[in-house]
């Protein structure tokens, strides 16, 4: 459904389609699908994570954030309070597509490192584990969020 949105396609019109289908299976699960959808999510499996997430429970995440660390602006997959959740396609690494896999995790690192240092909480996780393991990332990414609340709250 955010790949509909992002392609252009009005979310009134979507809703429009649906309603047509009438009283079918899965008619509310669709309408929950919508009303959550995104139009600049970037990748299918930032859509997934995000879905996950939102069945856990899970809510309130910006997509594709953008955060600003002067000089530097990083843009997060997703997004919520200090917790950042990044989906890393093997591609990243494969040394061809962007640049040399070790040029793409040095500078990945150094990103994540000025993340964190900027008071940030950063989950890594591959299209491999989401689809494998998803109570993992889930069970991970709460323990960050309540890491990230305890971060908050505790007095200095």
């Amino acid at each position: 459904m955010d790949w509909l949105l992002r392609e252009g396609v009005p979310r009134h019109r979507v809703e429009e389609a649906a309603a047509r289908l009438g009283p079918v299976r899965g008619i509310s699960t669709l309408r929950h699908v919508i009303a959550h959808a995104v139009d600049n999510s970037l990748s299918p499996y930032e859509s997934y994570a995000r879905a996950l997430l939102l069945q856990a429970g899970i809510g309130g995440w910006q997509v594709n954030a953008r955060i600003t660390i002067p000089p530097n602006l990083y843009v997060a997959d997703l997004l919520r309070g200090r917790v950042i959740v990044e989906i890393d396609g093997a591609q990243k690494y494969d040394g061809t597509t962007f640049s040399p896999t070790n040029t793409a995790i040095r500078e990945e690192r150094e990103r994540e490192k000025r993340l964190q240092n900027a008071g940030y909480l950063v989950v890594r996780v591959s299209p491999e584990q989401l689809r494998e393991n998803a109570s993992a990332f889930l069970a991970t990414v709460t323990r960050m969020l309540e890491l990230a609340e305890m971060y908050v709250t505790q007095p200095a």
